[in-house]
């Protein structure tokens, strides 16, 4: 599929959720992925002091074989952050099982209703779909922040010139709607530089 530069940038505005970072964050929530760069992220968050409780999703990797989650424990606790900050997940394969099997640990942590703000840690283009399927499973009047990353090939301001960079950016684009028609995700706004 061939776009033109400015339909690739209204896609990119749409799944660019760019935000302050938090001065605080009650948790800082990492979404799977094969890529260190989000646990090194992480690391950094509670390294500043914007969060102490992280946690981390994701299961054995499609390609890799890896388990998504344990790789980002040990960055994260090579980095220095104590392990009983730490969440673990490690059994998910897609974002709503991440947000979905994390549940039942956060909850031994935190009461839900106590949360009023959420760090998403995830690649760029895939942080709309995280932020509306963290907002599907957790209490109303969260604020959701973005830090994200941008993987090798896939960045905001030429992945439409590859295939590598259209492949992802076009799959979120195709199952946002669909996700949202099955009650799956939840809509978010950007509200003073944060999404609820």
């Amino acid at each position: 599929m061939v776009l033109t530069e400015n339909e690739a940038e209204r896609i990119t505005r749409y799944l660019d959720m760019r935000t302050v970072i938090p001065e605080h964050a009650d948790l800082v929530f990492v979404f799977g992925t094969r890529h260190p760069e989000p646990a090194h992220m992480a690391a950094n968050l509670v390294k500043c002091g914007v969060g102490h409780r992280v946690v981390l999703t994701g299961g054995s990797n499609r390609l890799t074989g890896i388990v998504e989650a344990t790789t980002h424990l040990e960055i994260l606790l090579a980095s220095g952050v104590p392990r009983e900050c730490i969440i673990l997940e490690s059994a998910s394969a897609n974002t709503s099982e991440n947000v979905r099997f994390a549940l039942p640990g956060i909850q031994q942590q935190i009461h839900l209703e106590m949360i009023a703000s959420v760090a998403v840690v995830t690649k760029w283009y895939h942080c709309r779909r995280a932020m509306m399927t963290l907002k599907r499973h957790l209490p109303a009047g969260i604020r959701y922040h973005a830090v994200t990353c941008e993987p090798e090939g896939i960045r905001r301001s030429d992945w439409w010139r590859s295939e590598r960079g259209r492949q992802p950016i076009l799959k979120e684009m195709d199952r946002i709607p669909r996700y949202l028609a099955a009650g799956d995700i939840a809509e978010i706004r950007e509200e003073n530089g944060v999404y609820t």
